[in-house]
């Protein structure tokens, strides 16, 4: 039997911001686990197409807590317009899951 979890994610301009937005999840119980990677990002902004780096914060979180963790991302968060989006994970084990909740 698989269950499933939430994946809420945002983006930042730092990496410091990225494992401060990830150390302030976990230790706030908000999430079980948060990655934090480089990507580069290409947008339309204000008139002008920019590309440039970016630090993806992808929490993982029991859905019970989702909500939460969207709104510990977007207070205080730099950007002007920032994206907060929460993605459904299926086919998640028992096991991840125990773990998940017992953290």
């Amino acid at each position: 039997m698989s269950g499933s979890m939430a994946l809420v994610r945002t983006t930042v301009g730092t990496r410091d911001a990225a494992d401060d937005l990830a150390q302030r999840l976990v230790t706030a119980g908000l999430a079980t686990c948060v990655h934090v990677q480089e990507i580069r990002s290409t947008y339309r902004w204000k008139g002008k197409v920019i590309a440039e780096p970016e630090w993806l914060v992808e929490a993982r979180a029991l859905p019970s807590k989702a909500e939460g963790v969207r709104e510990a991302m977007l207070a205080g968060h730099p950007y002007e317009v920032p994206l907060v989006e929460t993605l459904n994970a299926t086919g998640i084990s028992k096991e991840y899951l125990d773990w998940a909740k017992s953290s």
